[in-house]
């Protein structure tokens, strides 16, 4: 009998071990070991699993405010290896709905936006992002992702105000100047005197997005070159050139020492709309040069385009 009990102890007692043991191992992983496990994972070409895993900690909303931005990054690429470029929009508004007040992944999300694939198709009145095999209407959502971006972006400003972390902060807002002129830099700067509303998505775009007719720098009526002022607050702007002239003043009111870094960034920006180079570009972008067009080759002449060496350093000939 006792050799019966004593058996029968032995039994239980591994019984539960193994209970433990199975409840250990079934326990889900923490944040730390996900992250580690979907970057492997990802590493290793497996990207469906990866996907799962980096999907979980984006739509967490407990997930580390530090490592969301990763995550996202990771997720996005794992759809694309994935050739599931469809599911972008969903993965991407889902996040930011758990991390709304978030303004790092609210700038990642923004950035994503400008960066993905504006290409695509529409099924049953629902736009399909990526390429498509058969049926559908073609679309481009180019400026339609540019506006979505600005908004992320806008519903950040508020938050990164707040932020301690000043460096970052001017980082910030150099990124959503180049936002702002995403598509607007060159060929189309004289969108830039418009003000972008913000407030509403535009429709989509007809078709497949091509290059924009270049027609030189933007004037005002008086034919005057059209600088964009810096506007009393982002609030007070008339138009997205002044958004821009206030984003790279709050860069550098956050962070004094990237005053050059701004200016390099204004000057690079505006020796494209006035320097002498915009003379050789024509309509779509065809150069046509500097060189004589007269027939006779040694005929010399000093106007115009030939007159560059007349120029003093504070001059200038721009289309």
């Amino acid at each position: 009998m006792i050799r019966k009990i004593s058996l029968g102890m032995t039994c239980l007692g591994l019984l539960l071990t193994g209970l433990l043991v199975a409840g250990a191992y079934s326990q889900a992983p923490s944040e730390p070991e996900l992250r580690q496990q979907s970057q492997k994972l990802m590493n290793d070409g497996n990207f469906q699993e990866a996907y799962v895993g980096f999907r979980k900690l984006c739509l967490d909303p407990n997930t580390a405010p530090g490592e969301v931005s990763s995550d996202l990054t990771n997720a996005i690429q794992c759809l694309f290896r994935l050739g599931r470029v469809d599911e972008f929009d969903e993965l991407v508004e889902s996040t930011v709905a758990a991390h709304a007040k978030n303004w790092r992944l609210l700038q990642t999300a923004a950035n994503q936006y400008l960066q993905a694939p504006h290409q695509g198709f529409l099924i049953a009145g629902k736009y399909e992002r990526g390429g498509r095999r058969g049926g559908g209407e073609a679309k481009n959502s180019v400026e339609r992702d540019r506006v979505r971006a600005l908004q992320l972006l806008q519903q950040a400003i508020p938050l990164a105000q707040q932020d301690d972390k000043k460096g970052e902060v001017s980082q910030f807002w150099l990124n959503l100047g180049e936002s702002l002129l995403n598509h607007r830099g060159f060929v189309e700067a004289w969108r830039l005197q418009y003000l972008t509303d913000l407030a509403t998505l535009p429709d989509l775009d007809e078709g497949f997005f091509g290059f924009r007719e270049y027609n030189g720098a933007p004037v005002d009526a008086e034919g005057k070159p059209v600088f964009h002022q810096v506007p009393k607050s982002w609030e007070a702007a008339e138009t997205d050139g002044q958004r821009w002239r206030w984003a790279l003043s709050q860069a550098v009111e956050n962070s004094p020492d990237r005053l050059n870094a701004v200016r390099m960034h204004m000057a690079s920006f505006f020796q494209q709309q006035f320097g002498v180079e915009s003379m050789q570009f024509g309509g779509r972008g065809r150069g046509f040069g500097f060189g004589p067009t007269g027939n006779d080759d040694t005929e010399k002449n000093e106007s115009g385009t030939f007159a560059l060496h007349t120029l003093k350093e504070t001059e200038t000939i721009a289309k």
